[in-house]
């Protein structure tokens, strides 16, 4: 990472507002509910082959990342899928999304 300090962890139940905050930021397409983020969030953390990354400094929550991973026959092996990937914009372009990024791939394939 350039200048950004920050530590990558798997998201936990205690984060959900954070990560609500974090993906209101981020929905531009769709408009974000705060009602069904919740219905889904305890089930993504309990679904398998699911990743919930969260990039902080102390308590303050920089950003997430959303992915999925699964086995395949034709990769003969596993395959990872970053859904959403979001930055506050105070700390993009300082290695926060690369950190992200480098620790959910490490999460199928250590």
């Amino acid at each position: 990472m350039s200048d950004a300090r920050c530590q990558i962890r798997p998201a936990g139940a205690g984060d959900a507002e954070a990560v609500a905050g974090l993906t209101a930021g981020l929905a531009q397409s769709f408009a974000f509910s705060r009602a069904r983020f919740g219905r889904n969030y305890p089930a993504l953390l309990a679904r398998d082959g699911a990743c919930l990354l969260l990039a902080v400094n102390g308590h303050e929550r920089l950003g997430h990342l959303m992915g999925s991973g699964h086995l395949t026959f034709y990769a003969s092996g596993p395959v990872a899928w970053a859904g959403e990937v979001f930055v506050l914009s105070q700390y993009r372009g300082r290695g926060v999304g690369r950190a992200l990024m480098r620790t959910g791939g490490r999460r199928w394939w250590a």
